[in-house]
């Protein structure tokens, strides 16, 4: 057969894969802008990206375009480099939450790979996919896993850099604050002594806020940095407490309402965490009698006093 007459090679057909990469952009984007429950968002963004891998990988290996052994070692690399990534993972990244931030990523820079590879010579385009397929995975190992937002939207940052319960533990030092003798606190009208107010109903009453924050938006008075954690904050006489991670330790702490300053903090050795919601304390402290209750989230209960801080019992 003369190269006159030898079949033309056809290049890799690239719009399937490309298709079903913006079709799931496309859900990722409308999905970030509606208000659903936070269980229908994850539902959602765990089978649209489980859609997305499987679409893609029936794709990639029915693409007769594609020699068989490219499709054949395309595939293995994907699962090794998949495996690889996660056994080099940071530790604050989960199997599953590095799966749901890393795969859709890389599959979508395969999708880009078979539309670039149409205009390179074989062994080029081969060289690009052995190589990047594995980088792309290991670069989020070079990632800490922050945790996600209102919206699953996934939080990282570089591994090596300190986080922000780090910073705050190292500005606190390890002693933790104890008041001095000071009146003891009386509940008010208007004051949240435990979860969701004194009626536990969420509801604040005799009341009014400017609504139009986009107008009119709230002045900030102060800011404090806390450590991470899920608990509420009660608010009693003029003061605030809350619970959060310090490092190795729970902390109930104390700050002014109005400055924002530590008053007291109490730690006990404890540390709660898991893959979805991160380290902290899960519950709300709680007023009562001049006293301040409170369960941590390893499920230590103690008893402070509310205007010092001491330990009354634990």
């Amino acid at each position: 057969m003369t190269p006159e007459t030898a079949p033309a090679v056809r290049p890799p057909r690239a719009w399937p894969t490309a298709a079903v990469a913006a079709v799931f952009w496309a859900f990722q984007l409308v999905l970030s802008q509606l208000d659903v429950p936070m269980f229908t968002r994850f539902l959602s963004n765990a089978l649209s990206s489980a859609s997305f891998l499987l679409i893609f990988l029936i794709l990639w290996l029915s693409n007769g375009t594609v020699r068989g052994r490219t499709r054949l070692i395309g595939l293995g690399l994907f699962v090794n480099s998949l495996v690889a990534g996660i056994l080099l993972a940071h530790k604050s990244f989960d199997p599953v939450s590095f799966m749901l931030t890393a795969v859709p990523t890389v599959l979508t820079g395969w999708a880009v790979w078979i539309f670039l590879s149409r205009r390179w010579e074989a062994r080029t385009a081969f060289l690009v996919l052995v190589v990047g397929i594995p980088l792309g995975f290991l670069a989020f190992d070079l990632f800490r896993w922050d945790g996600l937002d209102g919206r699953l939207r996934s939080s990282l940052s570089l591994r090596w850099k300190r986080t922000p319960e780090e910073e705050l533990v190292a500005s606190k030092g390890s002693a933790p604050a104890v008041a001095p003798a000071a009146k003891a606190w009386t509940l008010k009208s208007g004051d949240s002594p435990e979860f969701r107010g004194a009626a536990r109903d969420g509801v604040v009453k005799a009341l009014r806020i400017e609504t139009n924050w986009k107008d009119v938006p709230p002045a900030l008075v102060w800011k404090q940095r806390v450590g991470p954690g899920w608990s509420g904050v009660i608010a009693v006489d003029g003061f605030l407490v809350t619970q959060e991670q310090r490092g190795e330790s729970e902390a109930v702490v104390c700050y002014d309402a109005e400055t924002g300053r530590e008053i007291w903090a109490h730690q006990d050795r404890a540390r709660f965490s898991e893959g979805i919601a991160g380290p902290g304390p899960r519950a709300t402290p709680t007023f009562r009698d001049g006293r301040i209750y409170s369960l941590g989230g390893s499920g230590l209960v103690t008893c402070l006093d509310a205007p010092t801080g001491k330990l009354v019992w634990l």
